[in-house]
């Protein structure tokens, strides 16, 4: 499964066939393989999406993609493309053709259909989900091929070292900076000596040698989405030839930040209780704070840096 174009009610074609060829191997049957996006197949793909605890808005873009070639990975199954033979199958992933056909008896090779699946020999494929890759579209729009299973993460700036340690400690490896005193207290003493490592925020750089040698499995970028953090990612991830995921996080819209991270690290039950609490946190206060008389607002100055002199551009 290659395609990322989104598809939607109303699609046809051949990446619907392969859809529905998907669907209907991971047991959502809800129709003809017909290669037209209707009733069925949104109802199927919802459904898929609800299991799968994604945003279940019967639409298949890359995230969706995402999971169903996670879930496929597994399988050893391939689904006919137009001009595909069972000889050029078998050059493509190295397979002897006599093997091919073996797995797939009863199948005649020279009547295939697009979307008609078939059966790989075991050989050398990725022996598990954690060595195969996935293609994912982070929240910056951009296309980034991760691990199906992420192992080990750092996020170049603290609010991502932070959304880290909430949803998965296990994964990280390392802070961008020591921890202090008065921090230490809220982190459980197996986190506390994680190495630092520095970053990519403010006017700080990460320490590339020693990320090198502890080759996370991904960089995670979180914060405001602008152009020069887009550029940025693309250049540490070219120059490390680690992937870079960048996942927007304004305060108001951190509920979404943890479910894309959550789909992202597969700690989709853990980000779910993170991003209800945002969210009713954020309810409460917005109508504590509605409350309030307008002459009776006050304004915050939001102050940074050891002397208060320091703080955000904006806000």
């Amino acid at each position: 499964m290659t395609s990322l174009r989104s598809l939607g009610r109303g699609a046809t074609g051949d990446e619907v066939i392969e859809l529905q060829s998907a669907l209907i191997i991971l047991g959502y049957n809800y129709g003809a393989i017909d290669g037209i996006f209707g009733v069925k197949t949104t109802s199927a793909v919802i459904q898929f999406q609800q299991d799968n605890g994604l945003f279940s808005d019967g639409i298949v873009g890359p995230i969706t993609w995402a999971y169903l070639q996670r879930l496929i990975a597994f399988r050893k199954i391939y689904f006919i493309r137009p001009g595909d033979t069972l000889y050029k199958i078998a050059l493509t992933f190295g397979i002897r053709l006599s093997e091919l056909l073996s797995a797939n008896a009863g199948i005649d090779p020279y009547e295939l259909r697009v979307g008609q699946m078939i059966q790989l020999p075991k050989h050398d494929f990725p022996a598990t989900l954690a060595d195969s890759k996935r293609l994912i579209k982070d929240m910056a729009g951009r296309i980034v091929s991760v691990p199906c299973t992420i192992k080990t993460a750092f996020a170049s700036s603290p609010v991502g070292s932070i959304m880290l340690y909430a949803l998965c400690p296990d994964k990280m490896i390392g802070w961008n900076s020591a921890p202090r005193a008065t921090k230490r207290k809220y982190i459980l003493p197996k986190y506390q000596a994680l190495p630092a490592l520095g970053g990519w925020y403010a006017e700080r750089t990460g320490n590339i040698e020693q990320i090198l040698k502890l080759q996370p499995d991904v960089i995670i970028g979180m914060g405001d989405i602008t152009p020069l953090k887009i550029s940025n990612a693309d250049n540490i991830q070219q120059q490390l030839g680690i992937p870079v995921v960048l996942v927007d996080a304004p305060v108001m819209k951190m509920d979404k930040a943890c479910e894309f991270m959550g789909v992202l690290l597969g700690e989709e039950t853990r980000a779910q209780e993170l991003a209800d609490y945002c969210r009713n946190t954020i309810a409460d206060v917005a109508a504590r704070a509605a409350m309030i008389p307008k002459e009776k607002l006050v304004r915050v100055y939001y102050a940074e840096g050891s002397k208060g002199l320091h703080t955000e551009p904006d806000g």
